[in-house]
């Protein structure tokens, strides 16, 4: 079994990816500067110096629907019917 120290790496960079994916899709950009941890990354998103510090919350999706997020990320998490993960971006 793989451990959470060696697969930590990978998810965080699979995050990463996933949240310069969205960003680009509104038009953004992010940039990697470097990956110090903590924090998880230190960027640049449209120039501007920032840092991300990834967390994760599994939840189910009863628990995530019963919850005081936004209409629209309930909605996004209904139609996925998977196990989710919160993820706490930037200063």
């Amino acid at each position: 079994m793989t451990s959470h120290r060696d697969l930590n790496p990978t998810h965080e960079s699979a995050v990463l990816d996933s949240y310069k994916n969205l960003l680009s899709s509104q038009g953004k950009v992010l940039k990697l500067i470097n990956r110090p941890d903590p924090p998880d990354a230190i960027v640049k998103i449209d120039g501007v110096d920032t840092w991300i510090e990834i967390t994760d919350a599994h939840f189910s999706q009863e628990t995530a629907v019963e919850s005081n997020f936004s209409d629209e990320f309930k909605a996004e998490l209904k139609t996925q019917n998977i196990f989710s993960s919160i993820y706490v971006y930037q200063t």
